[in-house]
């Protein structure tokens, strides 16, 4: 950055900073480390600052916005906000005594034995419906059991059906090979498996359990059709009882009918003025909490400014002013005026003399910043002469560790070719030009000419005849010419 003097930034920002911010602290870094500024603790503080004003900046267009947003409305007032609620809930607590008295007046009708008859009609067909569904649960569970005990009853004959006509079947011959059957012993050894077989249930034991099995059935069917009886005499009982319920819910809408008409208007206006107020408030509780979130946000905005002036005072306390540094950045404000005033630059008679201002690290010209100059010719030769004084105090001072390479793109923007600019831009390269030695190679492109002699010229291009150079081509070395480096000498444009 403080080698290279771009053709898009020299007749607008110093390094590019104007719109980059992130670049602009780059740059005062590398300035605090040349010229032995930097400290690791004033950068952590700078850091904290950055923090500190991006959330300060966030915090303050919201506040701005919701001042806005509140000055604009009809909620601006916050104590007029208060008062207003105040004045809702006390019209809306009315409203729900009123209410109140209404359900009141409702209650006490004469009608009040047919309400409670008809909550006990309700009761008793609540009690019905109970039933229906315990009975019904039942006769399934009945029907369940039914259904088993048959398939156990079947099950059973199947057994005293193999024992009386499957018994004694023996062997001769083995089924799966063929060979001859071994005779059994006296034991109970299979012939076939050779093993003892199990233990069967006698068929006494079988008819027994089938006799029982059969009792359940005829047990377990009586319960079915009683169960079935019990839920129609339950139906019926419903049945009865849901006429009673409509008959008596008649009655009652026929007794009530009068008053409750006559009660339609107040009862459908007290609940829309409920309604009403119940919403209005609602929208009150939202501005305050606007007003709210505002004064809390006003708070925070002054208690980051306060940080914010902390950390400043803090990094301001904390800036370096050794006899070494500051001999160093007087040298480098010498240099600049000198370089002023060897380009011839214009000046300002309200305040002379230029200085590096100690806080941005930015040039002032006569009082001037940079970006009050209002002139991009004057820029330019202020861009150029602060870019080679800090090489030249770099040559001077060896312990400012800057490049000794200066590049410099579009060196006669805004500058003009005639009369005293073209004065100025004869100064500027022969400044450049007495600069240049074997510790320092200034390389210069521009669009025209130099308007010197004896400026070496190392490439020459045009919209036409356009090439990207090699090293070689672009830097020669020890006087050496590109034509003979086995370039084309009459294609040079490169100073």
């Amino acid at each position: 950055m403080y080698c290279v003097l771009r053709q898009t930034e020299i007749d607008s920002s110093v390094f590019g900073t104007a719109d980059n911010h992130h670049k602009n602290i780059k740059r005062r870094y590398v300035f605090e480390i040349l010229y032995g500024l930097y400290d690791p603790e004033a950068a952590g503080l700078r850091e904290r600052l950055r923090e500190v004003t991006t959330e300060l900046n966030a915090l303050t267009a919201d506040a701005d916005t919701l001042e806005r947003i509140l000055a604009s409305s009809a909620f601006s007032s916050r104590a007029q906000l208060e008062a207003e609620r105040s004045q809702t809930e006390q019209q809306l607590a009315h409203t729900y005594a009123a209410g109140q008295d209404l359900s009141g007046e409702l209650n006490t009708l004469t009608t009040a034995h047919l309400r409670a008859q008809v909550s006990d009609a309700d009761a008793e067909l609540a009690k019905i419906d109970t039933a229906i569904h315990a009975e019904t649960t039942a006769a399934a569970n009945l029907r369940s059991l039914h259904d088993q005990l048959i398939a156990q009853s079947r099950r059973l004959t199947r057994a005293l059906v193999a024992e009386r006509l499957l018994n004694d079947f023996e062997f001769h011959t083995c089924p799966r090979c063929g060979s001859a059957v071994p005779e059994r012993g006296d034991d109970d050894t299979c012939r076939l498996c050779l093993q003892t077989p199990p233990t069967s249930p006698s068929p006494a034991a079988l008819a027994a359990e089938q006799d029982r099995v059969i009792e359940q059935v005829a047990e377990t069917g009586q319960l079915i059709e009683r169960s079935g009886k019990r839920l129609d005499d339950l139906q019926v009982a419903r049945t009865s009882r849901a006429d009673r319920r409509r008959s008596l819910g008649a009655e009652l809408d026929r007794a009530m009918a009068t008053y409750v008409t006559d009660q339609t208007d107040r009862i459908r206006s007290q609940a829309a003025e409920q309604a009403r107020l119940e919403e209005h408030l609602r929208r009150i509780d939202d501005a305050l909490s606007l007003h709210t979130r505002l004064q809390g946000q006003a708070d925070s905005v002054a208690k980051l400014e306060r940080e914010k002036g902390r950390l400043n005072d803090l990094i301001d306390a904390s800036r370096r002013d050794t006899p070494g540094v500051a001999a160093r950045l007087k040298e480098l404000e010498k240099s600049f005026e000198k370089i002023l005033r060897a380009f011839d630059a214009p000046r300002f008679d309200d305040r002379p003399g230029s200085y590096i201002d100690r806080k941005t690290y930015l040039p002032v010209v006569d009082g001037r910043g940079f970006m009050d100059l209002q002139s991009q010719g004057v820029e330019v030769l202020v861009n150029v002469a602060h870019v080679l004084a800090h090489q030249q105090v770099a040559l001077d001072d060896d312990t400012i560790p800057l490049p000794n390479l200066l590049i410099i793109d579009g060196i006669s923007s805004n500058v003009g070719h005639e009369g005293v600019d073209l004065h100025r831009l004869r100064k500027m390269y022969t400044t450049l030009y007495n600069a240049a030695s074997d510790d320092l190679q200034i390389i210069v492109t521009d669009n025209d000419p130099p308007p010197i002699t004896g400026i070496h010229k190392a490439l020459e291009l045009s919209d036409t005849d356009r090439f990207v150079p090699g090293a070689s081509s672009l830097f020669p070395r020890d006087g050496v010419e590109p034509a003979e480096a086995g370039g084309d000498a009459s294609q040079e444009t490169l100073y």
